[in-house]
């Protein structure tokens, strides 16, 4: 791993901590599971600035479904 991808890591994990710290997430491991695994979908907003609320959960398939827009440019660094 070289320094520019040791720093990103690093920021990143101070970024997350730093979010979870937020009071709707103190002492709410569920609450912080249900988010890191909505965060890491693919329609979610660890690759989208407007990512697919939460609280959709039908197929992407299904003409109710709402899409995720603007990919975030994080993941192209």
């Amino acid at each position: 791993m070289n320094v520019k991808e040791a720093k990103l890591a690093s920021d990143t994990l101070a970024d997350i901590t730093e979010f979870f710290k937020a009071p709707e997430y103190t002492n709410q491991p569920n609450k912080i599971k249900e988010y890191a695994w909505w965060a890491v979908r693919g329609d979610g907003p660890g690759y989208h600035a407007q990512p697919t609320p939460l609280a959709c959960k039908i197929s992407a398939k299904d003409e109710e479904y709402i899409v995720s827009r603007l990919f975030s440019f994080f993941h192209l660094l």
